[in-house]
């Protein structure tokens, strides 16, 4: 019986996975239509990142992480542009006198056999601010539910949140903002979100410098701070792909039972 399960839970899981398809992207900051025509591959997000690690392996004042070692990462940052780069933020009506800040706070965890893996599961923010007026409005949050740190391979996966949406004091910009193709046609994140559908981000990113930097402290706490670069792709849920592959468990799981009883 355990070899059924474990099928129908690899068919489960993989349709799931964050390897289902990659949406093109359509931002329409200012709920205008004025979207990019040709849509966008992914966004360029940049953040500027201040770590604390406890628990660290320290000579001196210089720290690196171990495997009883646990960490924490607060940092802003914001959208730096689209792919491809052709592809402007002036052509949304961004880039000018608004930008598309990123913040976040305590997104923690801790390490295994050298790879930092999150735990917490913080979300990160998105605000429309105006660079003159200082007019800003929360636009997302992303609920981060897991991710890595290991040179070549760093990145954070989450979901796109609207739970604290409250449509008679935030601003409606935020159910227009976020817009991604689904079967020809493009729809709001927040509408999918509000129908019940799941729609999945994942911020690859490269740490300058390295993900090995020190810390400088000592073991109660070490910090250092960091520059960090990626693309961030938003993915679908494919609900077609979810039912083939799960219809896959099912007819292995009707194969073994007949060749249990042949």
């Amino acid at each position: 019986m355990e070899t059924y399960k474990k099928i129908i839970t690899t068919a489960l899981f993989a349709s799931t996975s964050f390897t289902s398809f990659a949406a093109t992207i359509y931002l329409d900051p200012f709920a205008d239509n004025l979207r990019l025509t040709d849509g966008a591959s992914a966004l360029s997000v940049v953040s500027e990142s201040k770590s604390t690690l406890t628990g660290g392996s320290c000579v001196g004042t210089i720290c690196k992480h171990n495997d009883n070692s646990q960490f924490s990462n607060d940092g802003t940052g914001g959208l730096m542009g689209l792919l491809p780069y052709t592809a402007s933020l002036d052509t949304q009506g961004l880039g000018t006198d608004w930008v598309l800040d990123l913040e976040y706070e305590d997104v923690s965890g801790g390490y295994a056999n050298g790879v930092s893996y999150y735990d917490d599961y913080k979300t990160f923010g998105f605000h429309l601010h105006n660079k003159l007026n200082g007019e800003t409005h929360k636009i997302a949050e992303l609920l981060v539910t897991g991710g890595h740190l290991e040179v070549g391979n760093s990145h954070i996966d989450g979901l796109f949140n609207y739970d604290w949406y409250d449509d008679t004091v935030d601003s409606d910009l935020a159910t227009s903002f976020f817009n991604i193709k689904v079967n020809n046609t493009i729809t709001s994140i927040y509408d999918l979100w509000e129908q019940g559908s799941d729609v999945a981000w994942r911020w690859d990113f490269n740490i300058a410098g390295g993900e090995e930097i020190l810390y400088t402290g000592d073991s109660t706490a070490a910090f250092r701070d960091v520059s960090i670069t990626g693309e961030m792709q938003i993915y679908a849920v494919d609900e077609p792909t979810t039912l083939a592959i799960f219809g896959i468990g099912l007819i292995l799981l009707s194969s073994v039972n007949r060749k249990r009883f042949v």
